[in-house]
C-alpha cells in the first residue's frame, strides 16, 4: 500500500511538473509578447521621463525628479537642524549640574594626585594599609562617581544631538542619492525592455529558421521532414501528444482544450505524428529554442544595461552638482519654451 502511494504521488507530481513545462513551452511566446506590449504601451514613469535613447541621456539629467522646493526645503531643514544643535550644544555648555560635576571631579583629582604615588597590591589597586591608601581609595571612588553621574547628563544631549543629526543624514541621502535611485531603477527597466524586445526578434526570426534548418537536416527520426511537417510535429510533440496520451483525443472535443486546437485537427496530429513522437524528438524540438532565447535575453539584458553606465550619476551627488544641474536645465528650456 506505501509503495502504491509513493508510486502515486510522485506520478501526479511528475506529471503536474511536466505540464508545467510544457505549458510554459507553448505560452511563453505568448506571455514575452504580451508582456513587451504592455511595458510598451504603459511604460513606467521613470522610462517614460527618461526613454531609452543613450544618445540624448547624460548622467544629470537624472536630477529631473529634483525641484527647486525640494532643495529649498533639504536647506530649510539643514538650517533648522544646525539651530537645534547649537541650541543644545549651548545648553549643555550652560547647564549648572555639569559645570557642578566637572567641578567635584577636578577638586577629588587635584587631591588624589596630591597624595603622591601610592602603594599598590598585586592586582593593581590602591594599598588601604595607610591612611592615605584609604583616602585614595575614597577619592578615586568619588571621581569614578562623578563621572558616571556626569556621562549620562552627557549621554542626554549626545542622544538628543544625534537624532537631529541622523533625522539630518536621512534628509540627505534622500536627496543626494535620488538621481543614482532613479538612474538604477531606470537601468534595470531600460535593460528588461530592450531585452525583451531583442529576444522577441531572435524568437520570431529564430522559431522559423529553426523548423527551416530541422527540415533540411537529418536530426529528427523523420523519413522526409518538411517544414510544414515540422511545425505539426512541433505542435503535436508538446501539446497533443502529451494530453491525448493521459486523457484520450474525447478531451479535445469540448471544454478548455478544444478552444486551444480543434478535435479534428487533433485527430490528424494524432494520425499522422504519432509515431514520432519520441522522446529525442521532444528534446529537439522544444528545448533549443527556449534555452537560445533565454541566453538572447540575458545577453541583450547585460550589454543594455552596461552602455547605460555611461550615464551612471554619482551615488550622492552634492548640493552644489544638484543646484547646478538645476540652472542648466532651466538653460536648457529655455529654447524650447521659445520656439
Amino acid at each position: 500500500m506505501q509503495a502504491f502511494i509513493f508510486v502515486a504521488f510522485w506520478g501526479i507530481a511528475g506529471l503536474i511538473v511536466y505540464f508545467l513545462i510544457v505549458g510554459g513551452i507553448l505560452i511563453w511566446p505568448i506571455v514575452n509578447v504580451l508582456a513587451y506590449l504592455k511595458v510598451l504601451l504603459f511604460p513606467s514613469a521613470v522610462r517614460k521621463i527618461h526613454g531609452v535613447d543613450l544618445n540624448v541621456l547624460s548622467n544629470t539629467q537624472f536630477t529631473s525628479s529634483i525641484s527647486y522646493s525640494d532643495v529649498e526645503y533639504y536647506e530649510e531643514f539643514e538650517s533648522m537642524t544646525e539651530t537645534n544643535v547649537k541650541a543644545i550644544k549651548a545648553e549643555r555648555t550652560a547647564d549648572t549640574e555639569i559645570k557642578k560635576l566637572e567641578k567635584l571631579i577636578k577638586s577629588a583629582s587635584d587631591q588624589f594626585e596630591a597624595l603622591g604615588n601610592l602603594p599598590r597590591n598585586k592586582d593593581g589597586s590602591i594599598s588601604q594599609r595607610s591612611n592615605k591608601g584609604k583616602q585614595g581609595v575614597e577619592l578615586q571612588k568619588s571621581i569614578n562617581s562623578h563621572e558616571r553621574d556626569l556621562g549620562q547628563i552627557n549621554g542626554k544631549y549626545s542622544s538628543e544631538i544625534e537624532k537631529y543629526e541622523n533625522s539630518l543624514e536621512i534628509e540627505r541621502d534622500k536627496l543626494f542619492s535620488r538621481p543614482f535611485n532613479d538612474w538604477l531603477e531606470w537601468r534595470g527597466r531600460m535593460g528588461r525592455y530592450l531585452g525583451n524586445r531583442d529576444a522577441i526578434v531572435f524568437m520570431v526570426v529564430g522559431f522559423p529558421l529553426y523548423f527551416f534548418i530541422l527540415s533540411i537536416f537529418s536530426w529528427l527520426d523523420l523519413e522526409d521532414p518538411s517544414f510544414l511537417g515540422i511545425i505539426e510535429l512541433y505542435v503535436y510533440t508538446v501539446f497533443v501528444g502529451p494530453v491525448s496520451g493521459i486523457f484520450d483525443l474525447d478531451v479535445f472535443k469540448e471544454g478548455t482544450f478544444s478552444i486551444l486546437i480543434t478535435y479534428d485537427y487533433a485527430s490528424y496530429l494524432s494520425r499522422t505524428w504519432d509515431g514520432a513522437f519520441t522522446f529525442y524528438n521532444w528534446l529537439l524540438l522544444t528545448l533549443p529554442m527556449p534555452i537560445l532565447t533565454l541566453c538572447t535575453y540575458a545577453l541583450r539584458y547585460h550589454q543594455h544595461t552596461s552602455k547605460a553606465d555611461t550615464v551612471r550619476p554619482t551615488e550622492k551627488m552634492s548640493l552644489k552638482e544638484i543646484k547646478s544641474a538645476l540652472k542648466q536645465r532651466v538653460i536648457d528650456d529655455v529654447p524650447e519654451a521659445q520656439a
